[in-house]
């Protein structure tokens, strides 16, 4: 029996999309620092070289876009495959609050608070073709493309309260600032939220919308030789 690992993407992220309402990364953190640990053992560095390994399968999940060196993160989840070896990832190329933390930094009252900015944007936010930059670095990598999609997605926030609440909660520079600030700082992003122009529905709920790069990649065959 065949696994379509493409195919099962849509059902964990269904499931993922439920359980991360509730559960969020401290980007500041694991920003540029992110591990995947097996048996107690970092596998997944994003800084840092590994060595050939020989995993079946390997996946990543709202994780690889907060690695800014994509090609090094790549190349070390190619190495890590064995031969024939999957890896499913599903990675955030575009969002509003991209766009957020980007005008944010450039007030006054807060660039010195967010000089990293950079760090916690996604390095295909910017990029007029995510898929055709996400599918180049992947060929350089050496991967084989089982299936490779930019998906647009939508968030239903139901009220501006719980969208202000989502703000706060996935905020990596409100720790930075001081109490004081904190109430400032909030509404200025909710300033800056307006002036998106995100589609506001009639029950006063906010629809934002996003893209994922949904990938199912696979490292060649005939690799073999080399991994010996």
């Amino acid at each position: 029996m065949q696994f379509d690992i493409a195919h099962e993407a849509d059902n964990i992220l269904e499931e993922l999309h439920a359980k991360l309402e509730n559960n969020n990364v401290d980007a500041d953190n694991n920003n540029g620092k992110i591990k995947v640990v097996a048996n107690g053992e970092a596998i997944i560095d994003g800084t840092k070289e590994k060595k050939p390994r020989g995993y079946d399968l390997i996946s990543s999940f709202y994780c690889l876009h907060w690695i800014p060196n994509q090609r090094l993160a790549l190349e070390n989840i190619h190495k890590l495959l064995k031969p024939g070896g999957d890896a499913l990832l599903v990675l955030l190329a575009k969002s509003p609050v991209f766009s957020l933390y980007d005008k944010l930094s450039g007030l006054a009252t807060w660039k010195e608070y967010m000089q990293d900015v950079e760090n916690f944007i996604s390095p295909y936010h910017r990029s007029e073709d995510p898929l055709r930059d996400f599918l180049d670095l992947i060929s350089d990598v050496g991967f084989e493309t089982v299936k490779l999609e930019c998906r647009e997605r939508n968030y239903i926030f139901q009220s501006t309260s719980s969208l202000r609440n989502a703000i706060i909660a996935v905020n990596p520079f409100i720790s930075r600032i001081p109490n004081h600030l904190h109430e400032q700082f909030i509404t200025d992003c909710l300033k800056e939220t307006e002036k998106m122009k995100l589609t506001e529905l009639k029950n006063n709920g906010y629809k934002v919308t996003y893209k994922l790069l949904v990938a199912h990649l696979r490292r060649s065959p005939e690799t073999m030789n080399a991994t010996k």
